[in-house]
C-alpha cells in the first residue's frame, strides 16, 4: 500500500517511520519481504537456514513498525490490532524453531 500514489507518511501514525527512511524505501522493504515470504511458502523452504534468518528479519521489521506507530500517536489507532497480531505471529514464527531445537536437544541428552 505504500507504493500507492499519495503521501501516506503525512499521517501522524507514521511519523517515527518517516524519520528513518522515506516512504518509497519502506514500500520496497515491505515488497521484497512479501515476495520472499511468498517464495518460502511456494517452494516449501520452511526448514532452510536462510528462511530462519528471514524470519528474524520479518520479526524485526514488524516489531519496529508496530512500535514506531505506537510511539507516533496517542491513543493508538484502533486498527493497529491487526499489525500487533502480525508482529506477534512474526516473532513466534522466528522463535518457535529455536524453542523446538532446544527441546529436542534436551530430550535427546
Amino acid at each position: 500500500m505504500l507504493l500507492w500514489p499519495g503521501d501516506t507518511f503525512e499521517r501522524p501514525t507514521y511519523t517515527v517511520m518517516s524519520h528513518v527512511a522515506p516512504e518509497l524505501v519502506w514500500a520496497i522493504a515491505f515488497l521484497v519481504t512479501s515476495v520472499v515470504q511468498f517464495s518460502i511458502v511456494v517452494y516449501g523452504a520452511y526448514r532452510e537456514r536462510w528462511a530462519h534468518w528471514f524470519a528474524g528479519w520479518n520479526a524485526c521489521i514488524w516489531g519496529y513498525t508496530v512500535v514506531a506507530m505506537l510511539l507516533s500517536v496517542y491513543p493508538p489507532p484502533a486498527a493497529i490490532g491487526g499489525e500487533l497480531a502480525l508482529m506477534i505471529s512474526a516473532i513466534w514464527i522466528w522463535v518457535r524453531p529455536i524453542i523446538m531445537r532446544h527441546g529436542e536437544r534436551l530430550h535427546h541428552a
